[in-house]
C-alpha cells in the first residue's frame, strides 16, 4: 500500500541544526516521487521544470509521461493542467506529436508559459488561467530554426514580458539566434518571432568576463537564469579549453540597456563556499540557481568523488553579492528526502525562489523529490577574531585578508588587552609577523598565560611567521602550544623572498585544492621539526616547503621537504601554524581565512570546517 501524500509529507518535515551557535534550517519535502507515478500510473517520475502560483501551489512537467502537473498543498492533490496530446497540438498541430518540456514559468495571473521541443524545433506555449481554471494551451511562438542545446524561461514581472536564454554552449556564435531575448506578453495572444528582442548575444557575454572568451572558438555554456528587479542573471559553465577562464562566473545583464558585467566572479565564490578544498579531484561547478528580492540561492557541486553539493545563500545589492553562508548541506538534503545513505543527490536544472525560500526537486537513490529549503534569517554569530598590535606585530596585511568577509569581525588588540582577559570576547587570536621573542616579552608571563589558558579552553590561535615561532615548544619565552621545535635556530636569519610550498592531501581539504607548488612570500619563517612532546598531540602538516632560502650561513637542503603550514591540538582549541606569509602573496591571501573558520571549529561548535553563519 502507498503512503498517503500528506502522511509522506507530515512525516518529512525535518528541523537540521545549523554548524554554528545559534542558527538552524528547515528543511522540507513537499512532494515524494511515490505520489507523482501513482497519479500518473508510471512506474518513474522525472520531473523538470518548476513554478509557484499565487495560491501557493506547484507547477512542474512531468516528463516521462510529458504533461504539467499541478500539486495542491492543502488538498494534497495532483491534477493535470496539460497532458501531452494538448501539448503537441497545441504546437505542431497533431496531437500524436511526441513533445519534450525544457523549462516553464508562472506569471502574476497564474498563466503558465512552457517550452517545449517537437520534430526538431522549439515551441513557447502558454496555458492560460481564467477564472480560477486552466485553459487549453496555446502556442505563441515558435523559436527560430537551429540547434538549442540549452533553454530556460523566466518572467520579467515588471513590464510583463518572457526572457529566454537559447543556444548555448557552443562553439561558434550565432549572431541571429545565440543569447538572451525578451518577448513581449501584452494582448491576447503575443506575436511572433519577430517580437524577439535580442537583450544580450553571447559575444557580448563573452568581452564582459575575465579573462574575455573567444566568441566563435571558446565555450560559452551556463546553467539556469533568474530574472529580479530590473537586471537578468546567468551562471556560465563553460571557458576556454586551456583553463577555468570565466568557468562559474555569474553575469548580470541590465534589463533596459543590455549592458552586460560580471556580479559574481568564480574565484570570489569559491573563497566563500569551499572552505574545505573543492575534493580531491579538484572539480568545482555550479549546477543552479534562483533568486527571490535579495536571496540568491545556489546549488554547488564539489568534486566528483566527494559530490558535496550543498546549497548556499547570497544577499543581493546594487553593488556586490554579499556572502551569507550554507542554506543547506547534502546531508539535510538527503535527511530530507529519506535517502538510503547514497550521497549523490541528483539536481534539477529549473528550480524556483519565493518568499526568502529555495525550491529544487532533488533526488537520492534514484529517487526525484521536490525539497522546500528554509535558511535561517538570522544566523549564528560571526567569527570574532582578534588580532594582536604591539611591539613587533601590526598585523600588517593580515586584516586585509580578512576584509569584505560578512562572517568574519575583527578588531586589534594590544598586550595589555591580552593581559586584562579580553581574549574571552573573540574566538580566535591572530599573532602576525615581526618577532616571537619581542611578542613574548610584550605580553610578559601574564599574557602568554593568558593566550594558553584562552587556546585550552577552546580558542583558536593562528601564529603567522613570528606567530609560529610564538607557539611553538622551546625557546624559553614561546607559548608550548603545538608539538613543533625550530631546528637551525642559529640561521633563523634565512633572508627573504618568494619560496615554493606544496599542500599536502589535508592543506587540500581545509586551503583548497591546489594542483602542483604554488609560490608565497617568505620572510625569515621558522623551520619546524616534531617536537616530540608526550603531554601535546603530533601536529597535522598542511604544506611542505619545495624550495627554501639558505643565505646568512643556512645550511642548503634544511628547509627543503620541512613543514610550511602546521596544525595541532592544544586542550579543547585548535593551533593553526604558518612560516611564510600567504597574506602577502598575491591569489593565495584566503588562506588566513580559512585558517580562521579551520581554528574557530571548537570555540564556535562547529563538527568541521565550515563557512555557516
Amino acid at each position: 500500500m502507498r503512503r498517503s501524500l500528506c502522511a509522506v509529507i507530515t512525516a518529512a518535515i525535518v528541523l537540521v541544526l545549523v554548524n554554528g551557535r545559534n542558527g538552524w534550517a528547515a528543511v522540507r519535502r513537499i512532494i515524494d516521487e511515490d505520489d507523482v507515478t501513482a497519479f500518473t500510473g508510471q512506474s518513474t517520475a522525472v520531473p523538470n521544470g518548476l513554478a509557484k502560483t499565487s495560491d501557493g501551489s506547484y507547477i512542474f512537467f512531468e516528463t516521462t509521461d510529458d504533461a504539467i502537473l499541478r500539486y495542491n498543498p492543502d488538498s494534497g492533490k495532483f491534477t493535470s493542467i496539460a497532458a501531452e496530446p494538448a501539448l503537441a497540438s497545441a504546437a505542431t498541430g497533431s496531437d500524436a506529436a511526441n513533445i519534450t518540456g525544457c523549462a516553464l514559468e508562472v506569471d502574476s495571473s497564474d498563466n503558465v508559459y512552457a517550452m517545449v521541443g517537437a520534430a526538431g524545433k522549439y515551441y513557447v506555449l502558454r496555458v492560460p488561467h481564467r477564472k480560477g481554471r486552466f485553459q487549453k494551451p496555446e502556442k505563441i511562438l515558435e523559436l527560430p530554426k537551429g540547434k538549442l542545446y540549452a533553454y530556460e524561461l523566466e518572467i520579467d514581472h515588471a513590464n510583463n514580458k518572457l526572457v529566454m536564454l537559447t543556444d548555448t554552449y557552443k562553439k561558434d556564435d550565432d549572431a541571429t539566434r545565440n543569447g538572451i531575448y525578451t518577448f513581449d506578453l501584452a494582448g491576447d495572444i503575443p506575436g511572433g518571432p519577430n517580437d524577439m528582442v535580442k537583450l544580450a548575444g553571447f559575444g557580448e557575454i563573452a568581452a564582459a568576463v575575465t579573462p574575455p572568451l573567444k566568441a566563435g572558438s571558446d565555450r560559452i555554456g551556463g546553467t539556469g537564469l533568474a530574472v529580479e528587479g530590473k537586471y537578468a542573471y546567468w551562471h556560465l559553465t563553460a571557458g576556454p579549453s586551456n583553463g577555468h577562464g570565466a568557468d562559474g562566473d555569474l553575469v548580470r545583464i541590465n534589463m533596459a540597456t543590455g549592458n552586460v558585467s560580471v556580479f559574481l566572479e568564480r574565484n570570489k565564490i569559491v573563497k566563500d563556499i569551499a572552505p574545505d578544498g573543492v575534493g580531491a579531484d579538484g572539480n568545482f561547478y555550479f549546477t543552479t540557481f534562483a533568486i527571490d528580492g535579495k536571496n540568491l540561492f545556489m546549488l554547488v557541486n564539489v568534486g566528483v568523488c566527494d559530490r558535496m553539493q550543498n546549497v548556499y545563500r547570497y544577499e543581493i545589492t546594487d553593488d556586490k553579492p554579499i556572502f551569507k553562508g550554507m542554506a543547506a548541506s547534502v546531508e539535510e538534503l538527503l535527511l530530507a528526502g529519506n535517502s538510503l545513505g547514497n550521497p549523490i543527490i541528483v539536481y534539477s536544472p529549473e528550480c524556483e525562489a519565493r518568499d526568502g525560500r529555495f525550491y529544487i526537486f532533488t533526488a537520492s537513490n534514484l529517487k526525484e523529490n521536490l525539497l522546500e529549503i528554509v535558511p535561517d534569517k538570522g544566523g549564528p554569530s560571526p567569527v570574532r577574531v582578534a588580532i594582536y598590535k604591539g611591539p613587533a606585530g601590526s598585523g600588517g596585511k593580515v586584516p586585509d585578508a580578512l576584509d569584505g568577509y560578512s562572517d568574519i569581525q575583527v578588531r586589534r588588540i594590544s598586550p595589555e588587552d591580552i593581559r586584562k582577559g579580553i581574549l574571552d570576547d573573540f574566538d580566535v587570536l591572530i599573532q602576525p609577523g615581526g618577532s616571537g621573542s619581542k611578542q613574548a616579552a610584550a605580553l610578559e608571563e601574564k599574557g602568554r598565560k593568558a593566550i594558553r589558558s584562552f587556546v585550552k579552553g577552546g580558542g583558536g590561535y593562528i601564529g603567522v611567521c613570528a606567530g609560529a615561532y610564538l607557539a611553538s615548544s622551546g625557546y624559553s619565552w614561546s607559548l608550548h602550544i603545538i608539538d613543533a621545535i625550530v631546528i637551525e635556530r642559529a640561521h633563523w636569519a634565512r633572508s627573504n623572498g618568494t619560496v615554493k610550498i606544496e599542500l599536502s592531501p589535508e592543506g587540500r581539504r581545509i586551503l583548497g585544492y591546489t594542483v602542483g607548488p604554488v609560490d608565497v612570500y617568505y620572510a625569515q619563517g621558522p623551520v619546524l621539526a616534531p617536537a616530540g612532546r608526550a603531554d601535546l598531540p603530533d601536529y597535522k602538516t598542511l604544506a611542505f616547503y619545495r624550495t627554501g632560502t639558505f643565505r646568512n650561513g643556512a645550511l642548503e637542503g634544511v628547509m627543503c621537504g620541512s613543514p610550511a603550514i602546521i596544525v595541532g591540538e592544544y586542550g579543547k582549541g585548535r593551533v593553526f601554524c604558518i612560516s611564510p606569509h600567504p597574506e602577502k602573496t598575491p591569489g593565495i591571501e584566503y588562506y588566513i581565512y580559512r585558517a580562521v573558520r579551520w581554528a574557530a571549529g571548537k570555540r564556535t561548535g562547529t563538527a568541521s570546517f565550515s563557512t555557516r553563519k
